[in-house]
């Protein structure tokens, strides 16, 4: 009996000394949780930068909102793309102006604002670049063909007109009105280039036009700058002997009223002598220097007793009068 009950008793002890080892202490049971918390916690840090995981926590609109930022590289690419298109369409306009102010010189029309507009900016653009335009054009015409695009402000008659004359709302100068700021080209070279030879067009209906157009100015100039029609009319007709039209194909009268039209001449009717009365227009003015009016008259008219002094100090006051108002 003695030793069975030692045995049981052994036993018992076995048993809660196996109890002891398999069951975990408190101590034992806490540090499990934090490693495994840990273990929770990295995992998530692995995770992180995949989009996908945060999907429950993110909105969809908020995931929508970070696709439609595009790459910034790619949005840098597509700004220079524009700004190089935006670039090439701007110096086709500048061409554009280049071309269509040869052009209008050439066939001795007057560049205005409106023509530009409408002939050498395409349907669609924005008006607002007609200064730029302008200005870059004005800088390569000076730097390509040694011209420079001149302002030309349509001259002030009314204080040559006679009272009955401004009480009339029709005028022959106010055909020419809407021509009231244009501009010309006008050469930058010094005047030695301008003459020589090897640089001018050798153009027979050029060079009839231009030596009609400087005889009419010339002899205006030397009739203190204003001259009537019959008195003009009779000069052109000895100039012309059989002749029946002009170096411009047309009479005399036509001639000189296509002078008006592109600003070479200024017209006004005096009603005391039932006649025109014709000046020297603003454009003749701004294209013709002081120095080129002079040669001129001194080649044509060498036995006549001009007063070149006085004829050159009228001629000024017209020019410095027209560049003033050219400026403003």
């Amino acid at each position: 009996m003695s030793q069975l009950s030692f045995t049981g008793k052994s036993s018992s002890k076995g048993r809660s000394r196996l109890t002891q080892e398999v069951r975990p202490t408190a101590s034992q049971i806490i540090a499990d949780e934090e490693a495994s918390d840990l273990d929770e916690y990295e995992e998530d840090l692995e995770g992180s930068g995949n989009e996908d995981d945060f999907g429950p926590s993110m909105s969809r609109s908020s995931r929508g909102r970070k696709r439609r930022k595009g790459d910034p590289l790619e949005l840098q690419s597509q700004f220079e793309e524009r700004n190089e298109t935006d670039a090439i369409n701007f110096q086709l306009l500048v061409r554009n102006v280049v071309r269509y102010a040869i052009c209008s010189q050439t066939s001795h029309n007057t560049i205005t604002r409106k023509d530009i507009v409408q002939k050498a900016f395409p349907e669609g653009t924005s008006r607002n670049l007609f200064q730029s335009v302008f200005e870059e054009a004005d800088r390569q015409l000076q730097l390509s063909f040694g011209f420079r695009l001149v302002a030309v402000t349509q001259s002030n008659r009314k204080k040559d007109m006679a009272v009955s004359q401004l009480r009339r709302p029709a005028t022959s100068n106010a055909n020419s009105s809407n021509l009231h700021r244009y501009w010309v080209l006008r050469s930058t070279l010094p005047m030695e280039l301008q003459k020589d030879s090897r640089l001018i067009v050798d153009s027979v209906l050029d060079t009839a036009y231009y030596g009609f157009l400087m005889t009419v100015i010339a002899f205006i100039a030397v009739s203190h700058c204003s001259v009537g029609h019959s008195e003009l009319q009779s000069f052109l007709q000895e100039l012309l002997t059989e002749e029946e039209t002009t170096p411009l194909h047309l009479d005399i009268t036509r001639s000189l009223s296509l002078l008006v039209r592109q600003g070479y001449l200024d017209r006004v009717k005096d009603d005391t002598h039932n006649q025109f009365v014709y000046y020297i227009g603003s454009r003749a003015v701004t294209e013709i220097s002081i120095e080129g009016l002079k040669s001129f008259v001194t080649e044509f008219f060498p036995d006549s007793d001009i007063d070149m002094d006085a004829l050159l100090t009228e001629y000024r006051q017209e020019y410095q009068n027209q560049s003033s108002s050219s400026a403003a």
